[in-house]
Parts: structure tokens; C-alpha cells; sequence
């Protein structure tokens, strides 16, 4: 039986995936997107569960500033977006207040990190730098911040990454979008199936047969023949060894690419969604407890066991979403979701001063959503490591005009981990492909 060809094939239908599917087919190019999936989005995931008032978004949720590629698309969608209201607030020793809170010897952490002149893991740096044991609290924070907001394991992960996210990046408004990001991943497919893309879900990729412009992708159902390929998968997956099943094989091997790609930090990430009768924290209790401001209460940061949480604010939907990333994940690993919940409740019974029982009284349902457990995905998120920065411009690059890699995971900006990464990724290389 004769393989349908194509000028391009996109393995993988996440952000990146299909705005490279967008551009290209918009182009006149004739392209197949393969979908391991029965899904579209990858670690997009905006969807209605029993119980939920509205939209939960499993996977990537704000847009974090004005970002380009991101509000482009959006606009050309028709998609409304807007500015996050809530205040923040901080719950540490069992104290909640409003604000970041004051972390002593700050300054003693900046003037490290601004005399900083080479590379080396987060971890190294504080044991060297802040050996101290008065310094604890601090390298405490640094960690968990490290680890929750990057997905990092801070003993590969770059403090001169870190140094640039928390010093250098201006201070920019963080926006919500109406309907969940299915929308932009909705809008993507709709208009590449316009323009004669093929997208397949339920198909998985084996093996990539490959030679200078030509490329045949075996799957579990079909081959495809192309003369291009394009990989958009999670970086978790390529670094898999080739006998583990959801690995894909290249013939023949690009050893020096996979050694590169082996550089790039993957971690883990994991929220869990309850939704309550009403929103209790704006409640008489609470109101006299922590002030009215309590009732425009939008994220929260803690040293509780699940640490990170947030609201629906400004909208009256009572559910609150809590996060943890990177290594912090591996706590929750192979619990089932009731002892989940339960460390959340017991969580916020902490946080808010109350009785974990009386939150459970109130809980209407719930959802846990670890991405470590999500087949072809098994993870959150990319960080920079100090071994991947002598690879970055190897990583950028195609193999013989043949291979290319798109992603979240091979964007090189400020933006890294993020939809608009993965996003930007799918345009340039598109565009690449278009201008040879």
C-alpha cells in the first residue's frame, strides 16, 4: 500500500505543533499533524468536568504580560482576554497576610547574584554563597521558588537563569483568557483543517526514516512520507531511551541532536481543582479573621504542603486551583486522588486558620491533574539548565534541511515554558521552512 506524501509532517498537536500546521497550510503546503493524543492541545487542556461551574484549565492557564505571538493570535481569533484583579497574599508559620512578605538578608542575595560572573546550579550557588545557617530561610525560599514557578530541580537548573527571571524581567500585568486556552488551540485546528490540513489523533509516532529531504514517519496505523518533518513533542519524550514505548526512533540516529536535547531540564507539574458551595474565604468568619480585602483574595503563596494556590477573582465561580511544581511533585507520586485532596484541604485548613473538616463539608468536587501520569506528554514544563547553554545553538537548528524541532522546550527568550514559547517556536520555524 502506497504512504499518502506530503510537503510537511508535525508530529504533535500542541501550541507549537499547530501554529506551525497554521502557518504552513496557510502557505499552500500540504501537511499531517500526528496526535498520540485522542486530543487536541498537549499540555493545553481546557475542559468541562462534572460538577464544575465552568471551564478548568488542566494545563497552561494566564498569559504572563503582553505577549507578542500570543495576543496576536488571540485577536485574530476574536478571543476576549483581561487583566488579572485579585491581590496577593502570603501564609507562612501560619500567619496569612496580604502581600509578598518580607524575606530577610534579601539584599544579601542580590549582591551574590549581581557579582555573580559564571554559571553553576542553583544549589551550588547557595552552598557556596549562602552557606550560612542563619541563611536557611532564604535558600529555602530560593529553592521552593525555583521549583514551583520553573518546574526545576535545582541541582541542574542555572542560577544565571534564575538570576535574569527575578531580576530582570519587568514587572508586567498577568491576563486571563476568556473560555481557557482551548480557544486558541480551537481556533488553530479549525483554521489548518480550512486550508486542507490533515490532523490525526489516536496516532502514534514510532519511528522517523529519514534522509536529505525525505522522511517517512511510521506509526501505530500509517506511514507518512514528506520531505520534511517537523518534531514538536515534549522534551521528556525525546530524552526517553528508544526501548521505552512512547520513545521515538530516528534511522538514521542524530546522536550529537539527542545529546543536546538530553541538556534541556524537563519538570513535572500538578494542580488540583476544588470547587466549594460558596467561596468561604469571603465569608463573615473570614472578613473578621483577615480584613475585606480577603474577598478580592487572587494568589496566595505558602509554606504549606501544597504550597501555591489561586482563585477565580474577579469572577464569583468558588473554586480555588492548587499548584506545585518541579521536584516538590515527586511528594504526591503514585497517591491516589483522595489523598491528594486530602492533603489539600489540610493545606488550606492551614493556611486559612480553619478546620479541614468544615472545607471538606463545603467541597463540591474536585480534580487532580498530574502531568507526570499523561501518556506522550509526562510532565510540566522546561527550565534551563547550566549544561544546556553550550548547546543552545545547536538545539536551534535543522538537520539537513529535513529535521526540524519546535516546542516550548527550543525557544530561546525570556519567555521559556510558556504557550507563547511553544507558540513562537511553531511561527519561526514555519517561517524558516517557507523561506527555503
Amino acid at each position: 500500500m502506497t504512504s499518502p506524501k506530503y510537503d510537511i509532517v508535525i508530529i504533535g498537536a500542541g501550541a507549537a505543533g499547530l501554529m506551525a500546521a497554521y502557518k504552513l497550510s496557510k502557505a499552500g503546503k500540504s501537511v499531517a499533524v500526528l496526535e498520540a493524543q485522542n486530543r487536541l492541545g498537549g499540555r493545553i487542556h481546557t475542559f468541562t468536568g462534572t460538577g464544575f461551574s465552568s471551564v478548568v484549565e488542566a494545563g497552561a492557564e494566564f498569559i504572563h504580560g503582553r505577549l507578542p505571538v500570543t495576543i496576536e493570535l488571540l485577536e485574530e481569533a476574536g478571543v476576549k482576554y483581561s487583566e488579572g484583579q485579585g491581590s496577593f497574599w502570603n501564609a507562612n508559620g501560619g500567619n496569612l497576610s496580604r502581600g509578598y512578605g518580607a524575606m530577610r538578608d534579601w539584599g544579601t542575595l542580590e549582591q551574590a547574584l549581581s557579582e555573580l560572573k559564571e554559571d553553576m546550579p542553583i544549589d551550588t550557588f547557595l552552598d557556596t554563597y549562602l552557606a550560612d545557617e542563619k541563611y536557611a530561610e532564604l535558600k529555602n525560599f530560593v529553592r521552593g521558588f525555583a521549583q514551583g514557578y520553573d518546574a526545576a530541580d535545582t541541582s541542574r537548573a542555572s542560577i544565571l537563569a534564575f538570576r535574569n527571571e527575578l531580576f530582570e524581567e519587568e514587572e508586567s500585568p498577568q491576563y486571563d483568557i476568556e473560555g481557557g486556552y482551548g480557544k486558541i488551540i480551537d481556533y488553530l485546528a479549525n483554521e489548518c483543517k480550512k486550508a486542507g490540513c490533515e490532523i490525526h489523533t489516536s496516532t502514534i509516532a514510532k519511528e522517523i526514516k529519514w534522509s536529505t529531504s525525505s522522511a517517512e514517519v511510521i506509526t501505530d496505523k500509517a506511514s507518512f512520507v514528506s520531505e520534511k518533518v517537523i518534531v514538536t513533542i515534549p522534551a521528556g519524550i525525546l530524552q526517553l531511551k528508544e526501548t521505552d514505548k512512547e520513545a521515538i526512533r530516528f534511522t538514521p540516529a542524530i546522536p550529537g541532536r539527542m545529546k543536546a536535547i538530553q541538556s534541556i531540564g524537563y519538570g513535572n507539574a500538578m494542580k488540583v481543582f476544588l470547587q466549594f458551595k460558596t467561596a468561604f474565604w469571603q465569608q463573615d468568619d473570614f472578613v473578621k479573621k483577615f480584613g475585606k480585602e480577603i474577598k478580592r483574595l487572587g494568589f496566595l503563596v505558602s509554606d504549606a504542603e501544597l504550597p501555591t494556590w489561586w482563585t477565580q477573582y474577579p469572577g464569583e465561580w468558588p473554586m480555588l486551583t492548587g499548584w506545585v511544581g518541579g521536584m516538590s511533585t515527586k511528594r504526591f507520586a503514585g497517591l491516589a486522588d483522595e489523598e491528594i485532596i486530602k492533603i489539600a484541604l489540610d493545606s488550606l485548613a492551614y493556611i486559612f486558620n480553619t478546620n479541614a473538616d468544615y472545607l471538606r463539608s463545603e467541597l463540591v468536587t474536585f480534580k487532580v491533574a498530574d502531568w507526570a501520569n499523561v501518556p506522550y506528554i509526562r510532565g510540566g514544563y522546561t527550565y534551563t539548565t547550566v549544561e544546556e547553554n553550550k548547546y543552545r545553538d545547536m538545539l536551534d537548528e535543522p538537520i539537513e534541511s529535513t529535521l526540524y524541532f519546535a516546542g516550548e522546550a527550543f525557544y530561546k527568550g525570556a519567555e521559556m515554558g510558556t504557550v507563547e514559547a511553544a507558540l513562537a517556536t511553531g511561527k519561526n520555524v514555519a517561517e524558516i521552512i517557507l523561506a527555503s
